[in-house]
């Protein structure tokens, strides 16, 4: 019973979505599916009706009209059902793209209204590919739902002609179906378990794949020579999914030979007790035709629908997927009771403590942190040290229960994100290299002001990458990166240089940036960073640096280790005071010293 239940909701979720996306597909597919379930009853009588005046004609000399009739009846009715077979045909491929788009569209907006947390766990990734391979699942679920209304319109029919005849062709006919359907049932479960079994896989084995054939990865990998083995590990993992499906069909293909073994003995005795109703009077010749026509016809109604109902019980998981995935929790920026940030005039972090999911020990713990306009915060320490997830947690990427982030007075947690969002510009070191224009490169930055070429222009300055982008052949709108015909390759201080243009053309009240300079050399790094700090004189900025040659520009900086914050204060003040700041630096001091002696 909780099979037939969970089958019903998938049936009915897969209609609310055709119907919300394409009502009329459904009222016209209906009427040609009721139709078309309708004519190999017409065939069959016809079929009878044709053979019985035959052999009167024969008999008697007399009704050729009515055969040339009856003839001719069918072959209209042939080409009737062809065309709306046609007919069929295109409205399912219009429904597939319709359907498809808008479940792809649901998946992807819903995507990017989840948590930034949710994507730190695999499973969520697992659970994606899953719900992005069950679209089409839905779309079938709704073809076979109006094909198996079909084949019931035809299959009572047929059966209602039949027990006209004898009960007992019926009562054959359900005998021999039940071990399909029980066959199918079960394989259909079996389908789904394999597919989610093997959904690591298939994503590792995608992941090969890119390595071996994004130009990004290839330089590595040639140098590495990796080919050899990548190839390896993803030869053996396609084959471990191959080998897992090949055994389940050839399993069901031995049950589905049983099955269909057993079937064919119930025909078997439908014909014996046909011959018995011919030797005692009971159907003509005519009849006799048209009721094996009908048996033969029942039976492979039968069978497709058996098929049909377990695709329904497999297909229910896929559909499942899919809304389960469409139901998770959201970010919550669209409650009424957030408050829009048009400015944000003070950031305060009191004792911020945040801990990954699964994660015993807190990745930053008590960090404490006032952030105003105009003030220069640099960040430093060690890999690992919880630099990128206290800025994650500065930027709204994750969400935290308690009050410990406050935006002009509010907890973050009661601030709407996407105003806050607008306010506040990140540049991650692992940031994007867009290969598109160059125009659109810079104006993601603000998508809205994406046509103000003057304002990107003045944010390219910034950075000293205009020059070099006024030179390509197209100036802003020459593609950037090798994906496209006629795109232009940057090497990565450009690429780095570019990207601080977007931030910069965000035109926000706080700036952030996760080693903003690390691709550029320590020259051009301090001339950057000081024109920057110029240009953001009424900004507040916070950026993440190995380099503490950039550190010592900023008001206060801040030594992180082990997720704490172990020293801040100013460059002289903490050089002054001798501890991991003042280690750091004069170690790098020491080694440029070095290096320029050693080219001296």
């Amino acid at each position: 019973m909780s099979n037939l239940r969970q089958v019903l909701k998938a049936v009915g979720y897969a209609f609310g979505v055709v119907w919300r996306t394409h009502k009329s597909y459904l009222f016209v597919t209906v009427t040609i599916r009721i139709l078309l379930g309708l004519i190999p009853l017409s065939m069959v009588w016809m079929t009878k009706e044709l053979i019985n005046q035959v052999v009167r004609m024969v008999q008697t000399g007399e009704g050729f009209s009515a055969v040339l009739t009856l003839l001719s009846f069918q072959m209209v009715v042939i080409l009737f059902g062809y065309a709306l077979s046609l007919w069929t045909e295109v409205n399912d491929q219009k429904m597939d793209n319709l359907i498809g788009l808008s479940i792809k569209k649901n998946l992807l907006e819903k995507v990017n209204r989840l948590p930034f947390l949710t994507f730190e766990d695999p499973v969520f990734y697992d659970r994606f590919q899953r719900s992005v391979e069950s679209r089409e699942q839905l779309t079938n679920m709704v073809k076979q739902a109006l094909s198996f209304g079909t084949d019931l319109i035809t299959i009572t029919s047929l059966v209602g002609y039949l027990m006209g005849i004898h009960w007992g062709l019926t009562v054959i006919l359900i005998i021999g179906t039940l071990p399909v359907l029980m066959i199918d049932m079960r394989f259909g479960g079996m389908r789904y378990q394999l597919m989610r079994y093997l959904t690591p896989f298939t994503r590792k084995e995608q992941y090969l794949s890119y390595l071996l054939s994004l130009r990004d990865h290839l330089k590595e990998v040639r140098l590495f020579q990796l080919g050899d083995y990548l190839i390896r590990e993803w030869s053996r993992i396609f084959r471990l999914d191959a080998d897992k499906k090949l055994d389940l069909i050839k399993k069901q293909s031995r049950w589905n030979m049983a099955g269909r073994t057993f079937l064919t003995l119930t025909y078997a005795a439908s014909g014996i007790l046909v011959v018995f109703l011919i030797r005692s009077g009971q159907v003509l010749v005519g009849d006799l035709v048209a009721v094996l026509q009908s048996i033969q016809n029942v039976q492979d109604k039968l069978t497709s629908s058996t098929r049909t109902i377990s695709m329904f019980y497999e297909g229910s998981f896929y559909v499942r997927d899919i809304e389960q995935f469409l139901n998770q929790k959201e970010r919550t920026t669209q409650e009424t009771s957030l408050v829009s940030v048009d400015r944000i005039r003070e950031i305060e972090i009191e004792g911020l403590t945040f801990r990954y999911p699964n994660q015993k020990e807190p990745a930053i713990q008590d960090i404490h942190l006032d952030i105003y306009p105009g003030k220069k915060i640099a960040i430093i320490g060690e890999n690992g040290s919880g630099k990128t997830t206290l800025i994650k947690c500065l930027s709204g990427l994750y969400e935290l229960d308690s009050p410990m982030i406050r935006v002009n007075g509010l907890p973050l947690s009661s601030v709407d994100l996407a105003s806050y969002h607008r306010r506040v510009a990140v540049l991650f070191q692992d940031y994007i290299r867009y290969n598109l224009t160059a125009k659109e490169n810079i104006g993601f930055g603000r998508v809205e002001s994406m046509n103000r070429l003057d304002e990107i222009e003045a944010a390219a300055a910034k950075t000293d990458i205009d020059r070099y982008l006024n030179q390509l052949p197209e100036g802003y709108e020459s593609l950037l990166g090798r994906y496209f015909n006629k795109g232009n390759e940057l090497s990565g201080g450009q690429w780095q240089k570019v990207a601080l243009s977007r931030a910069w053309f965000r035109d926000s009240d706080v700036v952030i940036l996760d080693e903003p300079t690390s691709a550029l050399d320590p020259r051009s790094e301090i001339d950057i960073v000081e024109q920057l700090f110029r240009s953001a004189k009424d900004k507040a900025v916070i950026f993440i640096t190995h380099r503490l040659g950039a550190s010592s520009l900023a008001d206060e900086i801040l030594v992180m280790r082990s997720g704490k914050v172990v020293e801040r204060g100013g460059h002289d003040e903490l050089l002054s005071a001798g501890g991991e700041y003042s280690r750091l630096y004069r170690t790098q001091a020491r080694w440029y010293l070095q290096k320029e002696e050693s080219i001296g």
